[in-house]
């Protein structure tokens, strides 16, 4: 259960051992140690990815609505926050890598763009399947062209920004049709 407290941020709400909820001890997200907000949204993206694998859309929606107060906190935590979120653009799963590039981009776009633009023009089969690899694709490439004020979906306008930041992305003439 989550809920907005008094001082707008986000409570979580923990259940007793009784499971009632009138019993329940609140604790705001940002009580919590930064090493457990990261360890949570790492939790929370694999359960997400395991959700987008099995073409369970609900799920994957539920399990991104609870990373957004994490990434919130992280973004806010100056500079031990935004430092887990730099540290997560290493991760080995594409899905942290993305949501937090998402987030860097917004204080570092110098480290955010090229693992953007990595998620965006690598094959990243076959450790994940077409559903997981395309919705990481599509939302690098939809951040990517917020970022630069690209305005159409021909993705050969990514060509030269990408290219200022280390990452070939080919030519391709059927999108200039």
């Amino acid at each position: 259960m989550a809920s907005t407290g008094p001082t707008g941020r986000i409570s979580i709400a923990r259940l007793p051992p009784s499971g009632r909820a009138d019993l329940a001890m609140t604790r705001t997200i940002s009580d919590k140690p930064t090493g457990a907000l990261v360890a949570a949204l790492v939790e929370y993206e694999e359960q997400r990815r395991l959700a987008i694998r099995r073409e369970d859309t609900p799920a994957a929606n539920r399990l991104y609505d609870k990373t957004v107060p994490i990434l919130r906190e992280l973004v806010l935590r100056e500079p031990e926050g935004r430092d887990a979120l730099e540290a997560l653009l290493q991760h080995a799963s594409a899905f942290v890598r993305l949501s937090a590039a998402a987030k860097v981009l917004g204080w570092a776009p110098d480290k955010a763009i090229p693992v953007l633009g990595r998620l965006y023009t690598e094959d990243l089969k076959p450790a994940y399947t077409p559903a997981e690899s395309g919705s990481v694709r599509l939302t690098a490439k939809g951040l990517l062209y917020r970022h630069f004020g690209i305005r159409s979906f021909n993705p050969n306008h990514l060509i030269e920004p990408l290219k200022a930041y280390g990452i070939d992305w080919p030519y391709r003439p059927h999108f200039d049709r």
